[in-house]
């Protein structure tokens, strides 16, 4: 129950996604162990690999699965982790 309620105390949170060499300015709206949704003001290409910075989460990459309408979907990839060498950038960009 502890993990349901840490991710339930995410949504909201403000986040970035690393996409295409660029960083981007999003705020998370789901989350679930096999992806996010944010909402965020760039489009997306479906298939776009990224890399979803959320605080008291890490650093996860993903693949966009859907982008329309100010709202992004990320799966995350099989075996991903969090990349910790990506997280201080996480925090200093954008």
């Amino acid at each position: 129950m502890e993990n349901q309620s840490r991710s339930t105390a995410l949504i909201g949170c403000d986040a970035k996604l690393i996409h295409g060499g660029q960083w981007a300015r999003c705020r998370l709206t789901e989350i679930s162990p096999t992806g996010v949704q944010f909402e965020m003001e760039e489009s997306l290409e479906v298939g776009e690999r990224v890399v979803a910075c959320i605080a008291d989460v890490g650093a996860i990459a993903g693949e966009v699965a859907q982008s329309s309408n100010g709202r992004c979907s990320i799966a995350f990839l099989g075996g991903s982790s969090v990349i910790g060498d990506q997280m201080a950038g996480c925090y200093t960009r954008v």
